[in-house]
């Protein structure tokens, strides 16, 4: 049986809540990501 741990990924790019959105459009822009965690 496949676990969580086979499919998930495993170096998430995060932002922090505070930071503007600029700063996560560049990040995501420079990482190629479609998408962000932020932190509280």
């Amino acid at each position: 049986m496949m676990k969580a741990a086979d499919i998930m990924t495993q170096n998430v790019v995060t932002i922090r809540g505070s930071a503007t959105v600029a700063e996560a459009v560049k990040l995501m822009k420079d990482k190629g990501l479609r998408a962000l965690i932020v932190e509280p």
